[in-house]
């Protein structure tokens, strides 16, 4: 656990199998790779990054009351994304550009959700998870909601990019 101020134009690398966590909220930085292993922020707060990379294999987790804006955030291929939900860290990810890879998305705290009165009022409720200003290029392979379910058979709870690819969320859809 760092809870160390880390502020600087240099680039920090994750490296080895094990957990690092950052919880202090004052962080900036330029570039962090996430190489190996995972990196959690827990942060009360916004970690900021020029660039943020979570490489192959390696896991990026964004605790419930954290948040990263960055101007460049990339998955890579069969790298991971773990979110818990929080009632301040919507979205969870403020970024110019992402680009995702094939990598997985892990909700935690998206409870079932009752359905809205009218179909107009779907994704009133939804979690931002990625919010950009110039876009997401590609697509999670797995979204995993923790179980997280309808209470009617006609809507799903599900993770989506928004249809001008600026943001990516979770919440309830149709279920055809």
């Amino acid at each position: 656990t760092v809870d160390n101020k880390l502020f600087g134009g240099g680039t920090v690398n994750k490296n080895g199998i094990g957990k690092a966590t950052l919880t202090n909220n004052e962080s900036r930085l330029s570039e962090i790779n996430v190489n190996e292993g995972e990196l959690s922020l827990e942060q009360n707060g916004t970690l900021v990054a020029n660039d943020y990379t979570t490489a192959a294999n390696a896991i990026t987790s964004i605790g419930s009351s954290s948040k990263l804006e960055t101007n460049n955030f990339v998955q890579d291929a069969n790298s991971t994304l773990n979110v818990s939900i929080g009632t301040n860290n919507s979205p969870a990810v403020q970024a110019d550009n992402a680009k995702i890879t094939d990598s997985n998305l892990n909700i935690t705290g998206f409870g079932s959700t009752d359905a809205p009165g009218k179909a107009s009022m779907l994704g009133e409720n939804d979690f931002v998870v990625i919010s950009t200003t110039g876009g997401i290029e590609g697509d999670f392979a797995s979204v995993n909601t923790g179980g997280a379910t309808s209470a009617v058979d006609y809507l799903v709870v599900e993770g989506k990019k928004s249809d001008d690819n600026l943001t990516y969320s979770v919440g309830l859809d149709l279920a055809w």
